[in-house]
Order: structure tokens, then C-alpha cells, then sequence
């Protein structure tokens, strides 16, 4: 299991247990028992348990009987119906073992028990579900833990492997949840989720599949320190820095919460000053495509030789924007400076004197973070 277990989400065992809940029912002498899929019929927990009490009395029954019976029972005939019995029972104690360890988390262990089931009765069709369902989880899972977004420094082609990794994984994740799995494994499937949403920018998404994480986790550390980034993400400072506080109240020499709370602190320092985001009117997701677009556009509405000012004063106004818009997109255009300013750095703190560029003729080379932009006008 991924974390403390929720629970909140608990049912009494007298409630219905509707169709499209997954879950187990825990019985009062220490088993588990019960449909764990989201297509079963309504039913309550007291009865299951009292069906899986009354088939575990039986089967001790039928298990003492044959003991004082001395074994066969005499007749060839009893003994093979006896053979038969036995291998049904066996059977079904495979499968419903199987069912309870895909229950509490164990993949590896359920999918033998349900292949050995299936070697007594390769028709069993509950069993055979049970085992492509499980086959499917377990490898959409591997394959998401392979592709998982990992925080390594590299140039652009290693930032486009990260993307493309993200994107596959976040497939993977998808399809694993289409199988629909018990809460076990939707705490680590969500925490995945989140941590692709946010690796990709995807500020919405992030909320949502974090918010998820958390609920299925139980508040737990690991699952406040997603929601915090994602709230980050999301400009959402405030909310973020109570994630952060929350971390802190569970272990208060918690490192990442710490250098959480100084990102916040930097991040909205810099809100106050200059956002060069807004400036080009983009997200804190664009691509480099639309940061380019961005500024294109905005370059061809200020730049000096373009402008129409009604007077000085509006012509200073057009210039003083034409700068803005040069130097937000020299720092987000670069990869480098754009990876730090998201990180709350000042990339002016190095560079008063605003952007290289100097507006002059009608075709002019701009030099932004080592790219050559032509601007063409007329």
C-alpha cells in the first residue's frame, strides 16, 4: 500500500456496496472477502462475510470428516468423487486467495495464485479475468515507473527525452486505471499522475491528480509536498505554502518543505516586481513554440519603427513596453535563464541594463539567449 490508508472512506458492513465501488470487506474473524470490481452486483459486507464464514466452517468440516473417516471412506467410487471435490476446493481457494492478495496490494503473488488456478481449470472465467486484468495492471505500472520524469540537468535534448517520458508514462497511467484497480494501487497510480501533470506544465490537470493522491494517501507527507507543487504550479501561493506548513506540522526538519516555503517566498517576491509571463500574455506552461509567438507578435505592435505614437509620451510608453517584451522573451526563450527564473531567481539581478537588442532599422537581427530572431517590417 502507498501511504496511511484513508480511513475516512470506510464503510459500515451493514451499508450497500454499490456497482461501481471497488474495495474488500474486512470480517470480524480477522479474513478479508468480497468483489473487488466495479461491475459486481449490490450486496453488503455482512453478507459476504457470513457466506465466506460459512464456506471456511465447511470446508474445516469436510477437512475433520475425511480425518475420522480414515482417509477414502472405502469404495473406489467415493474416492474419486472425493478426488473431484478436492480439486474443486482447491481451486477455489486458489482464486479467492488470489482475489485477497490483488486486494491488499500483492500483483506478484495474486497472479500466481490465479495461474495456478488456472492450470486445475484453464475455463475458469472468473479466474481468467481476473488474471488478464492483472496482467494488464502490472505491466501498464512497470511501464510507467520506467518512464517516470526523473529532476536531471541537461540541454534541450535531454529536457525533450524528459517531456516525451512524461507523455508515455502518463499513457501508461491512464491505461492502468482503466482496469479500474482497488484504492492500493490508485494512491501510487495518482501519485504518478501528478508527478507527469506537473513535470509537463499541465497546471490544471496537476490540481486535480495531486488533490486525488491526497485523498487516497490520507494526507500523508509525500502526498502534501505533490499538492504543494502543483499549487506552484499554479501560482497559488498561499495554498501552497499551507501544504508546505502541513509537511512541517507532520516533520518539522522536513528539507523539502523548507526549501518550499523559500521558493514561495521568492516566487512571490518576484510577482510584486516583474512577470514575464504576463508580459508576453503566456502561461507558465508555453511551449518554446508559443513563447517565440509570443513575442512576435508583441515585438511587431511596440518596436519603434512600427509604432504609430500619438505623441512623446506615448512613443516612451511604446519603447519602455518594446523592452519589456525583448527582455522576457531573452529570458524565456533561454533555457538556462528560464529554468532559474521559474525557480524565483532574478535574471535581472545580473543584467540592469535591460535586453541587448536596440531597436534601429527595418530589418534588424535581435540576439536573445543565443538565438538570432529576424524581425521583418514593411
Amino acid at each position: 500500500p502507498h501511504g496511511p490508508r484513508d480511513a475516512s472512506g470506510d464503510q459500515p458492513c451493514s451499508a450497500p456496496v454499490q456497482a461501481d465501488w471497488s474495495g474488500f470487506c474486512e470480517c470480524a474473524h480477522g479474513f478479508t472477502t468480497a468483489d473487488v470490481r466495479c461491475d459486481h452486483e449490490v450486496f453488503t459486507c455482512d453478507e459476504r462475510c457470513t457466506k465466506q464464514w460459512q464456506w471456511m466452517q465447511g470446508q474445516l468440516a469436510n477437512a475433520r470428516g475425511e480425518a475420522a473417516g480414515g482417509g477414502d471412506g472405502g469404495g473406489g467410487g467415493g474416492g474419486e468423487a472425493r478426488s473431484v471435490a478436492d480439486a474443486d476446493s482447491e481451486l477455489e481457494q486458489l482464486y479467492r486467495r488470489g482475489k485477497q492478495f490483488y486486494v491488499v496490494g500483492n500483483i506478484e503473488l495474486a497472479i500466481r495464485h490465479y495461474r495456478e488456478a488456472l492450470r486445475l481449470d484453464p475455463d475458469h472465467r472468473a479466474a481468467k479475468d481476473d488474471y488478464k486484468k492483472l496482467k494488464k495492471l502490472q505491466k501498464a505500472m512497470q511501464e510507467a515507473a520506467a518512464r517516470l520524469p526523473k529532476t536531471v540537468e541537461g540541454g534541450r535534448k535531454v529536457q525533450l527525452e524528459q517531456r516525451e517520458n512524461a507523455e508515455l508514462a502518463l499513457r501508461a497511467i491512464e491505461a492502468a486505471l482503466a482496469v479500474a484497480p482497488p484504492a492500493v494501487y490508485r494512491a501510487e497510480l495518482y501519485a504518478n499522475l501528478c508527478k507527469c501533470h506537473t513535470a509537463l506544465k499541465q497546471g490544471e490537470e496537476a490540481l486535480k491528480s495531486c488533490a486525488e493522491h491526497k485523498r487516497l494517501d490520507g494526507g500523508g507527507a509525500g502526498s502534501l509536498l505533490y499538492m504543494a507543487e502543483a499549487h506552484v504550479l499554479n501560482e497559488q501561493f498561499e495554498e501552497a505554502l499551507a501544504e508546505y506548513r502541513a509537511v512541517q506540522e507532520l516533520d518539522e526538519g522536513n528539507r523539502e518543505a523548507r526549501e518550499g516555503i523559500d521558493l514561495v517566498r521568492r516566487l512571490q517576491k518576484r510577482a510584486a516586481q516583474v512577470d514575464h509571463y504576463k508580459i508576453l500574455n503566456i502561461s507558465r506552461s508555453a511551449t518554446e513554440r508559443e513563447i517565440k509567438r509570443a513575442y512576435h507578435k508583441l515585438a511587431v505592435v511596440y518596436h519603434p519603427d512600427k509604432y504609430q505614437a500619438k505623441d512623446a509620451k506615448d512613443a516612451e510608453e511604446a519603447d519602455r513596453k518594446f523592452k519589456q517584451v525583448a527582455r522576457a522573451y531573452e529570458v524565456l526563450g533561454d533555457e538556462e535563464l528560464r529554468r532559474k527564473y521559474d525557480l524565483g531567481e532574478d535574471p535581472d539581478d545580473a543584467n540592469k541594463g535591460g535586453p541587448r537588442g536596440h531597436p534601429g532599422s527595418m530589418f534588424r537581427h535581435m540576439h536573445h539567449g543565443g538565438q538570432r530572431v529576424h524581425v521583418r517590417f514593411g
